[in-house]
């Protein structure tokens, strides 16, 4: 592996990334919006960053954009991209490729990171996804909802009148106007589909864990709470580290 490496995560709203040096001595992640890809490769190329390990759930367009830097640059490549099988995971899509890779690398982290549990995995981004997998690394399947932003949108996009306050988002007692109905609603809805979640994940394991990642995640721990819990925010970058280690070997 060339250091300093690169580990980029390009998302649907936002880029992550950090920069691992030698002794896998980590720099802090950052963040940019998704628009900003050049602005991150600039800062990069500041860190004397050599080597780059890419994950991307955005257009074709932002993948080319990143593969010709790292070419002018002169760096080494890693395209992270959903497989059948790697790092002790077995993929339960029939067309493996079409698995998002944030949720495959999330999966692939988590596994190596507590090998003899089973889990049940959240990634909080612009999406609510969850996954399954069981002690011997085989992925269970998972679900896809819209994420607690993405709900608000879909509700109020066309509507002008209605503001749910920051307190309207931390209960779910019946509200008394619009504005609350709204605001409890979407909470309860959320809850709701966490607790289920929990259910499931309990029907494959007395014991399971939960490993919870993305910019959300503050939203779904607390319905996780007495619960055998994990939050790791930087769970996709983990398994990109560690996919792109395994490349080299």
């Amino acid at each position: 592996m060339r250091f300093p490496q690169a580990e980029v995560d390009v998302g649907n709203t936002r880029i992550k990334w950090r920069v691992r040096y030698a002794m896998d001595r980590l720099g802090p992640v950052m963040y940019r919006s998704s628009a900003d890809s050049a602005v991150v490769m600039g800062e990069l190329q500041v860190d004397g960053v050599r080597a780059l390990a890419l994950s991307s759930v955005g257009a074709p367009a932002a993948v080319q954009q990143w593969q010709q830097y790292a070419q002018e640059c002169q760096w080494s490549l890693y395209l992270a991209a959903s497989e059948s099988s790697a790092a002790g995971v077995v993929n339960a899509y029939r067309e493996p490729g079409r698995l998002g890779v944030d949720r495959w690398l999330a999966m692939i982290a988590a596994h190596n990171a507590y090998p003899s549990d089973c889990l049940c995995v959240f990634n909080a981004g612009s999406a609510l996804t969850v996954d399954f997998v069981a002690t011997n690394g085989r992925h269970l399947g998972g679900y896809i909802v819209q994420g607690w932003a993405m709900l608000q949108r879909a509700l109020l996009g066309n509507t002008q009148r209605i503001h749910v306050r920051a307190e309207m988002m931390s209960d779910t007692l019946p509200g008394d106007d619009t504005d609350s109905c709204v605001g409890h609603g979407r909470l309860l809805m959320w809850q709701g589909f966490i607790r289920q979640m929990i259910v499931q994940a309990e029907s494959y394991s007395a014991v399971p864990r939960f490993v919870v990642a993305g910019g959300d995640a503050d939203k779904v721990l607390p319905v996780l709470q007495g619960r055998l819990c994990m939050h790791c925010p930087d769970l996709v970058l983990d398994g990109l580290a560690i996919m792109a280690r395994s490349a080299e070997c």
